[in-house]
């Protein structure tokens, strides 16, 4: 933290990775590369990919007047396997680190990605309207890779729940989930969680931490 502007010292980790590029982005970029960044957040939170850090989140230039966020890249649903299904976010929002951010998801696209709330509903919508039709494909090709029956029956539920928190609790009932396709495929509940130590996001080659 040393060395840090006092503003950025208190920040949680997702501010940072919005505050750090942007004094990087070209005049008239700000807003398609603030999108994007949403775009990748709310992923994130559909498909329950806890090993999201700070690292994971990169620019790319060519010059100083085309720098950008990268396309999104390194996307795991992590709970889809029991040893990690108790992982949080690796990025924070509101100082709470919670797959059912609520409204302060909400508040930070409005209010530091500069994101309506009308705005921000329809791209977690589009989002979970995706994850939903995308399932069902990951049903049909566990049909044919038995061995991968497992890891799909556990995405797809990680996937439902993803999808079921991101909305709205007052969504209408036009809105599809995953639970009747969950039901036919004979997937039944999720694998209880795994005991595990495994920080998820920290390479083993690194050094052990020492203890203070």
């Amino acid at each position: 933290m040393l060395g840090l502007p006092p503003h950025e010292k208190y920040a949680t980790t997702t501010e940072k990775v919005l505050n750090a590029p942007r004094a990087y982005l070209p005049a008239g970029t700000t807003r398609a590369q603030l999108l994007q960044l949403g775009w990748h957040l709310l992923t994130n939170y559909v498909v329950r990919d806890a090993d999201c850090h700070a690292k994971n989140v990169a620019l790319y230039y060519t010059a100083l007047a085309d720098v950008a966020y990268t396309p999104v890249y390194d996307v795991v649903t992590t709970q889809a396997y029991p040893c990690y299904v108790t992982n949080p976010p690796g990025l924070s929002i509101g100082w709470r680190q919670t797959w059912a951010p609520g409204k302060p998801l909400a508040r930070f696209f409005n209010t530091r990605l500069g994101i309506a709330p009308r705005d921000y509903a329809q791209m977690a919508e589009r989002l979970c309207e995706s994850a939903v039709e995308v399932g069902h494909e990951v049903i049909e090709a566990a049909k044919n890779e038995p061995q991968w029956r497992s890891v799909a029956k556990q995405m797809v539920h990680t996937w439902n729940e993803g999808t079921n928190t991101l909305r709205s609790p007052k969504r209408d009932a036009g809105h599809r989930g995953l639970d009747a396709a969950i039901k036919a495929a004979g997937f039944l509940d999720p694998e209880p969680p795994e005991p595990s130590r495994t920080s998820v996001g920290r390479s083993e080659l690194l050094a052990q931490r020492r203890k203070r």
